[in-house]
Order: C-alpha cells, then sequence, then structure tokens
C-alpha cells in the first residue's frame, strides 16, 4: 500500500487503499483526478478522498491531466470526477484543461478549485465548462458536500476527524 507522501513522489501512480484504521476502503469504481501543483494540495486533499473512500491519482497540470485522463478512459476505469485548480504555475491550469477534458469526453464531471474568488472562472464556472466550484482553503466536509453534488450521489460522512491534518 503506497503512501500519500510516496504517491507525491511520483504523481502520475493511483493510490488505492485497501482500507484500514486511517479510513474505510476505496469504494470500487470510485476515483478522482485531482491536478495542483502545490505539495500540500496533494497531501491534505489526497487523504480527505481516501477517508471519503475514493481512490486519487494527482497531476501536476494540464498536460498530465488530461493524459491521466485519457489513459484511464482507455483503459475502461474513468475518473469519478476530476478537481482542478485554475491556476498551475509552469503548466497549463484549469481553464484550459478543462476544454480538452471535455473534447475527451464531454460529460465529464469537472470541479474547479481556487482560492481567487474574484476570478471570472470561479464566478461563472459552468460557463466555463465546469460542473462545480470549491473555494480553497476547504474542509473535509467542503468537499464531501461538492463531491456529492457533482456526482448526484450519497457521499457517507468520514469516520475521522481531519482537523489535526491541519
Amino acid at each position: 500500500m503506497m503512501t500519500t507522501e510516496q504517491q507525491n513522489k511520483n504523481s502520475a501512480e493511483f493510490r488505492e487503499d485497501t482500507g484500514s484504521a486511517a479510513g474505510p476502503a476505496v469504494v470500487a469504481g470510485r476515483s478522482v483526478l485531482l491536478m495542483d501543483d502545490e505539495e500540500s494540495i496533494f497531501r491534505v486533499t489526497g487523504k480527505m478522498l481516501e477517508l471519503l473512500g475514493y481512490g486519487v491519482c494527482c497531476a501536476r497540470h494540464g498536460m498530465e491531466a488530461v493524459e491521466l485522463f485519457a489513459d484511464a478512459l482507455e483503459k475502461g476505469s474513468p475518473f469519478s470526477a476530476v478537481i482542478m485548480d485554475l491556476t498551475i504555475r509552469g503548466g497549463p491550469g484549469g481553464k484550459s484543461t478543462i476544454i480538452a477534458l471535455r473534447q475527451i469526453l464531454p460529460e465529464v464531471r469537472a470541479i474547479v478549485s481556487s482560492g481567487y474568488s474574484n476570478d471570472p472562472v470561479m464566478a461563472n464556472y459552468r460557463g466555463y465548462g465546469f460542473s462545480n466550484i470549491l473555494f480553497k482553503p476547504y474542509r473535509i466536509e467542503d468537499l464531501r458536500k461538492t463531491l456529492a453534488e457533482t456526482l448526484g450521489a450519497d457521499i457517507p460522512h468520514p469516520s475521522v476527524d481531519m482537523s489535526a491534518e491541519r
């Protein structure tokens, strides 16, 4: 079993928990592609997603996200959702990446995430092709609600308190 820290060293590797004291096992077919350029987001959000029962695959920029997305789709294991940072240093961010993902799969469920609440994309996320929005910083409950709304699914509350992770 690979830890989130090990995953951060190789962002293209897929994390699938087998269930442990850290949280529930990944529910079959539930995985999220997380695109961000900050290690802390990979570590904390990755852990939150695992606690919510999701496998996590991380991409550091848009090109990597598109490659991982297309590969998962080709293998018959598409991501349940994609969470993308709006702004990525040194690579394509969410605004350009959503266009490429929608060309591959028009019904992709993509969530844009940013700390820049005054950005036009955040104000009109649906107009830019996103399914939902997640403002940084966010808590596990914000993430759970956003995924539930985006996927139209009831996602159980985690049984572990994330306040110690901050």
